[in-house]
C-alpha cells in the first residue's frame, strides 16, 4: 500500500485498506474542481480526438488513472458543491473558449447521469470560522464531506490537509499517479 510522510504523520492511499475505500465509494466520491475538469475533459478527449487537457496543463495519462481508478473502485457516481460546478464551468470555459459550448454540450449527459450537487447553505459556509482562511468552495467541500462521510478525490495539499484534520477520507490525485 502506498504511503505518503506528511509532516509527522503517514496516511495512506486507502484508509486501511482498498476493501474498505471500495465499500466507501458505494455512498459516492466527492470530486474537487481539477479532478472533475481531468474526469470530463478526458472523457470529450477521449469520444472526440481532441487534446483539451493540455489546456489545463494535464495529459491524457492523467485522465487514464482517474478512468482506472473509478472502474477498479466500482465508483457509481460523484459528489460535487454547486461552487465546484461554477468553478468547473468558469475555468473550462477561460481555457476552451469558442470551443465551450460544444464541450458542454457533449458532457450535459455526464453531468446529469453521473454527477449529484450535494448544497451547502451560504450561511452555513460564512458562519465557518475558517472561511476566510479557505474560501467559500473549500468550506463547502469540507461540510459535504464530513457530514456525508465520502471519500474525497483532490489535487490540492492546502484542501487535503483541511480534510484530513476533519478526519475525511482523502485521496490525493497526486498518489493515483504514482500506482499507474
Amino acid at each position: 500500500m502506498l504511503q505518503k510522510q506528511r509532516g509527522n504523520k503517514f496516511w495512506n492511499l486507502y484508509g486501511s485498506s482498498p476493501q474498505k475505500l471500495s465499500h466507501e465509494l458505494q455512498l459516492g466520491l466527492f470530486l474537487d474542481t481539477e479532478p472533475l475538469i481531468i474526469y470530463l475533459v478526458g472523457l470529450y478527449d477521449s469520444r472526440f480526438r481532441s487534446n483539451y487537457l493540455g489546456k489545463f496543463n494535464r495529459q491524457k495519462i492523467d485522465f487514464t488513472v482517474l478512468a482506472r481508478f473509478f472502474q477498479q473502485m466500482k465508483v457509481k457516481h460523484f459528489i460535487v458543491t454547486p461552487q465546484i460546478l461554477a468553478e468547473f464551468w468558469s475555468l473550462t470555459k477561460n481555457n476552451l473558449g469558442g470551443r465551450h459550448p460544444d464541450f458542454i454540450e457533449k458532457i450535459i449527459p455526464y453531468l446529469k447521469n453521473d454527477v449529484i450537487e450535494e448544497y451547502v447553505k451560504k450561511d452555513v459556509i460564512l458562519e465557518s470560522d475558517i472561511v476566510t482562511k479557505y474560501g467559500i468552495t473549500d468550506i463547502g467541500t469540507l461540510t459535504v464531506v464530513k457530514n456525508n462521510k465520502y471519500p474525497a478525490l483532490i489535487c490540492e495539499w492546502a484542501l487535503s490537509g483541511l480534510l484530513e484534520k476533519n478526519d475525511a477520507m482523502v485521496i490525493y490525485f497526486e498518489q493515483l499517479k504514482e500506482l499507474k
